[in-house]
């Protein structure tokens, strides 16, 4: 596996505000792996403005 994998991957992954899972694989191309995503949310401040975000939680192989 290589950055450009990794990098493709990124490109590929959907908003995480229009997907209902949790969890998204991503299959790799080029390598024999999966890239494995987790949908994180963060407070950003105290009146609670929620940012929600792709999380790379491991790597399949």
């Amino acid at each position: 596996m290589k950055q450009q994998d990794f990098d493709e991957a990124i490109k590929r992954l959907p908003s995480p505000v229009k997907i209902d899972t949790d969890i998204y694989i991503i299959p790799c191309i080029n390598a024999c792996c999966r890239f494995v995503f987790e949908k994180q949310h963060f407070y950003t401040n105290p009146q609670e403005n929620e940012l929600v975000m792709w999380v790379l939680k491991e790597i399949r192989y």
